[in-house]
This record gives structure tokens, sequence and C-alpha cells, in this order.
């Protein structure tokens, strides 16, 4: 019984201690009346300087011969008030979803009193927040039916192993158990994994919202693995920190390799349809199938959709990664990849969607790709938009791109 009771009272002992000592609770990120937003952060007095890093923050407009005109954010050095806490409060901003974090001394940390985090990527960790209203209303879980999402793994025959992909079903799927449904595949970008557009790009919310709305058909979407070499996001796999991941970069994978497949993650996708369209009710045909994707995912929607022909009725190219010595096999876009783009235009696409921002990296290499669609006779629908090379802009082309299709 002593015993016991010692070890009750040690428990509590280091219960306590654990428990932080002194100091005044930082008050949480807030956001203003008017739509400003202020952060706080809390350091030792040895601290030299905090800085605010984010996409809520002004930026500059930096034109660069090979890219055009892009937007940067600069960190803005934070204010330490009387109470010893740095602090900072932003302009007015737009509806939006926007995310942050500190640098302390020159070291990257996330705000501890926020706990809305998010991965970006394989090492972008960030805090964020949502100015509710308009478009972004679209990026909250609203009281509307939701869908599911599962992560389920595949046997790829190309790859020879295993793979992983998240694929949303909508609410009433479990509901109506003879009704088929079409299938949207959703790519995400170079450095990311396939759980980012569930992340940064708000999907679930967005595609549930839209549904809930009226403004979009009931559909599967499916968003895979994109990294070549991994099964699924390499975090999920080990804790090797070595790891890096190998995206479609074809002039990389491809040196000191012999009859090396410039397209295999095209090649391989056939793997991954085959398997929804075995295990989900669909709708198997191209008029039940649409493909989209941001930067190397826009880039691998474009060739998807034409060396598969005729498997995609509707295609979105959101910012698409598209510079020729850099993303093509022979360094710019020979006759093959023409003519592929041509019979594809033959064949008919209901929608060809292409949308990226005037401050854009890609905005200048989309320019001859779009003088080649315009040769082939391709109809596309050019959304060009505010904004740079990121999910600001993304979450508005999915939430524009999805009402559109499989009407």
């Amino acid at each position: 019984m002593k015993k016991l009771l010692f070890l009750s009272m040690l428990a509590c002992s280091v219960a306590l201690h654990a428990q932080p000592r002194g100091g005044k609770q930082v008050a949480p990120l807030t956001i203003n009346k008017d739509r400003s937003v202020t952060v706080r952060y809390q350091a030792p007095a040895t601290v030299k300087e905090v800085k605010i890093c984010g996409d809520f923050l002004p930026f500059k407009v930096v034109s660069t011969e090979k890219w055009g005109d892009r937007e940067e954010f600069t960190p803005i050095v934070m204010k330490r008030n009387t109470e010893g806490v740095w602090e900072y409060t932003s302009a007015a901003l737009k509806p939006d979803l926007y995310k942050y974090w500190f640098e302390v001394d020159g070291v990257k940390t996330i705000d501890i009193n926020n706990l809305y985090v998010m991965r970006g990527g394989r090492s972008d960790n960030a805090n964020f927040f949502i100015i509710n209203d308009g478009i972004s209303a679209n990026y909250i879980t609203q009281q509307v039916p939701h869908g599911t999402v599962s992560a389920r793994w595949y046997y790829s025959p190309y790859f020879k192993k295993d793979r992983r992909m998240f694929v949303y079903t909508p609410a009433e799927y479990e509901q109506m158990s003879t009704n088929r449904y079409p299938v949207l595949y959703i790519f995400h970008g170079s450095s990311e994994e396939e759980s980012s557009w569930l992340t940064q790009g708000r999907m679930v919310e967005i595609i549930d919202n839209l549904i809930a709305q009226g403004l979009c058909e009931p559909m599967i979407v499916v968003a895979p693995n994109g990294d070549l070499d991994s099964q699924a996001s390499y975090y999920t796999m080990n804790f090797d920190s070595s790891n890096q991941p190998h995206m479609c970069d074809v002039q990389n994978r491809s040196r000191g390799k012999e009859n090396f497949d410039y397209y295999e993650y095209e090649h391989s996708f056939k793997d991954v349809i085959n398997f929804i369209d075995s295990n989900y009710r669909t709708i198997p045909s191209k008029e039940g199938r649409a493909v989209c994707g941001v930067s190397m995912g826009g880039r691998n929607a474009m060739n998807v959709s034409r060396l598969q022909r005729n498997t995609f009725n509707y295609v979105g190219l959101f910012s698409p990664a598209l510079e020729p010595e850099i993303h093509f096999p022979n360094k710019g876009y020979d006759q093959d990849i023409i003519e592929s783009l041509r019979q594809q235009a033959k064949d008919g696409v209901k929608l060809y969607w292409i949308g990226v921002g005037q401050h854009d990296l890609q905005w200048k290499t989309n320019v001859p790709f779009r003088k080649i669609l315009d040769e082939v006779g391709m109809k596309y629908s050019f959304n060009p938009s505010d904004g740079a090379h990121t999910y600001n802009n993304w979450r508005v082309y999915l939430t524009k791109f999805a009402p559109q299709l499989f009407k």
C-alpha cells in the first residue's frame, strides 16, 4: 500500500513539474474585425530577432529573364511589446486560406499557440488560418453531408510494388448502393505527396461543399502518389532523412540509363485506373473520367491525357510546369508531342482547362504551349488570374474546374 502511495505521489510530482512554470499565457492568433490578423510569439529575452513569414504578407513583383514576373513575400521583423512578446498585425486581408511560420534568430519554427498546422510537402510545415467569406467558405468544414476519404494501397504491375493513394467518395456513395460515379484524378506538385491536395488543397472540403450546393456532380476523387520511387509519403514508409523524393524530373532520372522511359509515371497510371475501376462503382469510360494537377502534376495531367488516348474527357492544367528544355525528352516540343496533342484534339475533349497566375513562375513557359494547342486545333479554356505559383490560386482553380465536369 505504501509502495502504491509512493508511486502515486511520484507520478503527481512528475506531472506537476511537466507543466509550464512562470510567464503569462500568450494570446493566440487573432483575426480582427477589419480582417487584419495579429500574430504573437513569446521568446526568451536572449532572442535578438523574430520574423514572421507567410503568404499573407505584402509581396513584391520581381522580374526575371527566365520566368518572367514573380511574386516574392518578404519576411517582416516583428516588434517586441512591453511584456516581451513579439507581435505583428497585418493589413486587412481578402478571404482566403493563408499559411505562416516564424524565424527566430534565423531558425524556422511554427506557432505552438495555433493548433492548425499543415504539411506543405516534404519539409514545409506551417500554421494556417482562414479569412472566411466568399470563395474561401468552401475551404471550411461546413454543416453539409461529408464524403469519406480512404488511404488505399494497390499493387502496381509497372513498378512491381505496392503504392498508396487517397480516394474520396461522396457522401451518398454508401447509401446509393447501385449508383455509378465519375472519377476525377488529381495530381500534386513536385516535392509534395499524395496528401497535399487534402491538406494545402482543401480538396475534401471544396468537393463536399460544391456537391452540397448543387454546383458539382457527386464524384469520386483520386489523389495518387507522384513520387516515382517511394511507395507512399516518405514519412509513412521509414525514418531515413536521407530518403529524398524522385519526382518526374526526366533529365535527372535519365542520366546513365539506357532505354529510359521518360513517361514512366504516365505509362504506369493504367495501374491506378484499373484498381479504381475494379474496386469502386465508377463510370469506366472516357465520359466518366477527368484529370487535373498542379505544377508538375499539371504536366502529368497533360501527358497522361494525350498518351492514354480516349481515356479522359476533361483535362485541367493548373500552373503546369512545361519548361521544354527540362521537362521533355528532347528538350523541346518534338513532333511526337505535337502529333499526340493533334490526335487528342481530333479524338475530342469536352473540356481542356488551363489556369495560371500572371505572377506565376510558369506564366512564361505556358505561352509556347498554348500556341501549339492553337496549331493542332485543340479547343481550350484559358483562365489567367492574379497571383503566383501557390495553392492560393490552385484552390480557386479547383473550385472553378470541378463544377464544369461530367455535365
